[in-house]
């Protein structure tokens, strides 16, 4: 291997005189001998592919042992994987190579959003192709000039972004470091692209010598405003608006307090956040604005934040210097991946191009977890020591809440990497089903789509079998709700993606008629498809505000509509308690509402729908 892939422990392909991991970043490659192991490779069309699910064995054995006891070796999935590729390329005539390595980095754009849903012939056209696409609009001069403040409905909590005259939303620097441990505990755990005890370095000074002008005061009102925002996990958080009842609560009277203050932290980000020089601290600027923006429902904007914070990672990534420190590798690695999952999210959502990170093939497949310090070194550094790596949540806390954070440590690391490996499985089935239009569905074989289809779920069920008991979840009754957030989250992840693969399948079933002999062979495939859109449905009519809320509502409505089309065709057999559920989820959209147009246009159309196949939405 070269002398950087040493360094950073990565898969090196060995390509003289410049391997493929250091051509992609623009790296000065340099080998230590004048050896050519490139022959090594062999002649494997699918060697990529290999070695990327290699390197994710060894990654998900590096955090936990095998939780149940499975012996997935390296070469049995490796041998998966090329017969994945083999039946793709059957299926995909346009891409004679299958799913190389590379194929999950650039995804289609827009192709899973509820208004491609609304575009099938069964709705004979009656919603325009940009319908529910309202949170995509540009600003005229003129609102943009009044700021993020003045959306539909937000001046019931308008601060006046700096310390307020009541002293009530305003920033209180007693309070700066409560909110740091409310935003670890709650935002990082999903997203560890920083060094918590530095973050508490910067806070404590902000707090004691007033903030500065700079990237770390930046990072720490951007921290504060979402630790304002962060809300624990609890069950009764999944009851939706009764939409019968006149006086009942909105996100934004629900919310009200909270999302005015933390907007007084976010605009004094604002303040600071234009003014920064480019640099990997400025990456986790942007990447935490955008986080906070679609927080409180604004993905266009958060939408140009992540696009600047992979930008930054770029040019980061492009720096001909090489890292040698353990701690500064492990940043990189999180912050591109952060920025590249949610790059992703959006563009299934947004008609926007795709930033430079999905032009390169980044050489690190995950980023490697810190140490978590023992027993033995906690006691050696006491109270208030600090431990070699501060990515490990280590150190003592205002509100002692160290034992809390090194309990659910492990388990968040584990989520996080399972989020990584999801996306990359969900990016290529998206390149698989979804590069054409929906009515190319039409035209395919369907024993090979039905082949690929089968090796994708099976790919994710090795993922989700590999889990630990504390992130699992109820696989034989999906409609089973786990306790804690995290296993929620996984479980909604994966009911999604299995969604992605099935949706052509119901596409089909729908618009063909119901003695066409494939209708037999799909059977079980379309059935899939509306019990998973049960599941999502059930699994985003809650009230907890959380990064990935616009992303659950929006899914839950594509949800209801393939359900309805289900129904207007005919001949499918539609769960039982279909009505109540679209019903149900009607509510929650009215909950979220008076945050999102999007969302009340989506309520309107559900009506309308539900009027047409005769179901009253009282």
């Amino acid at each position: 291997a070269c002398q950087l892939c040493r360094t950073r422990k990565t898969k090196c392909n060995n390509v003289r005189p410049i391997c493929g991991a250091c051509s992609q970043i623009g790296a000065h490659c340099v080998f230590e001998d004048s050896l050519d192991h490139s022959s090594q490779q062999g002649s494997d069309t699918f060697q990529p592919v290999v070695q990327e699910q290699i390197q994710d064995e060894s990654m998900w054995n590096g955090i936990s042992p095998d939780p149940i006891g499975h012996n997935h070796t390296p070469n049995g999935e490796a041998n998966h994987g090329t017969g994945d590729q083999n039946a793709a390329s059957q299926y995909s005539t346009n891409d004679q190579d299958g799913l190389s390595s590379s194929k999950y980095l650039y995804i289609p754009a827009c192709r899973t959003s509820p208004s491609k849903i609304l575009q099938w012939p069964i709705f004979e056209a009656q919603y325009p192709a940009d319908c529910l696409d309202e949170s995509f609009v540009l600003s005229s001069e003129a609102s943009a000039d009044q700021g993020l403040t003045d959306g539909p409905c937000r001046s019931s909590w308008k601060s006046n972004g700096g310390r307020s005259s009541h002293g009530r939303f305003g920033v209180q620097e007693e309070e700066i470091e409560g909110l740091i441990e409310d935003f670890l505990a709650g935002v990082h755990i999903k997203n560890p692209i920083l060094h918590p005890d530095s973050l508490r370095l910067y806070a404590r000074n902000v707090a004691e010598n007033g903030p500065q002008w700079d990237s770390k005061s930046c990072l720490v009102y951007l921290t504060c405003s979402l630790g304002c925002l962060v809300q624990s996990f609890q069950s009764k958080d999944f009851r939706p608006a009764d939409s019968a009842d006149p006086h009942e609560t909105t996100s934004v009277k629900q919310d009200c307090q909270n999302l005015r203050h933390a907007e007084a932290y976010y605009n004094l980000a604002r303040k600071r956040i234009g003014l920064l020089l480019p640099s990997i601290m400025t990456a986790h600027c942007y990447f935490f604005s955008g986080v906070y923006l679609m927080y409180v429902m604004q993905p266009l904007q958060a939408w140009n934040n992540f696009y600047q914070a992979s930008t930054l990672c770029h040019m980061c990534l492009q720096s001909r210097k090489p890292l040698t420190n353990e701690r500064t590798i492990r940043l990189e690695q999180c912050l591109y991946w952060s920025c590249f999952k949610s790059e992703s999210e959006m563009r299934g959502e947004l008609p926007l191009p795709v930033s430079v990170l999905g032009t390169i093939e980044y050489p690190h497949l995950f980023p490697n977890p810190p140490e978590v310090s023992s027993p033995a070194t906690e006691a050696k550094l006491g109270h208030g020591g600090s431990s070699d790596d501060s990515s490990s949540p280590a150190v003592s806390t205002p509100y002692s809440r160290r034992q809390e954070s090194l309990a659910s440590y492990s388990e968040s690391w584990f989520y996080y990497l399972t989020e990584i490996a999801l996306r990359r499985i969900g990016n290529r089935i998206l390149n698989t089903f979804f590069k054409e239009d929906s009515s190319s569905w039409l035209n395919v074989p369907i024993p090979a789509i039905i082949n690929v289809a089968k090796k994708f779920e099976n790919e994710i069920k090795q993922r989700v079998d590999r889990l630990p008991d504390s992130l699992r979840y109820d696989q034989q009754n999906l409609r089973i709700r786990p306790e804690g957030e995290l296993p929620h989250v996984i479980r909604a992840r994966v009911v999604e993606i299995r969604s992605w693969i099935c949706r052509p399948f119901l596409f089909y079933a729908v618009h063909q008629p119901a003695d066409d002999p494939n209708q037999i062979l799909i059977r079980g495939f379309v059935q899939d498809s509306l019990e998973l859109s049960f599941c999502v449905i059930e699994s985003v009519a809650h009230r907890h505000r959380h990064h990935g809320t616009w992303y659950a509502l929006r899914s839950g409505t594509s949800a209801a509509f393939r359900i309805i089309a289900a129904v207007k065709c005919g001949h499918l057999d539609v769960p039982l308690g279909w009505k109540q559920l679209i019903l149900k989820h009607i509510s929650t959209l009215k909950y979220w509402e008076m945050e999102s147009l999007d969302f009340a246009k989506a309520r309107v159309i559900l009506e309308e729908l539900l009027t047409e196949v005769g179901v009253g939405s009282a």
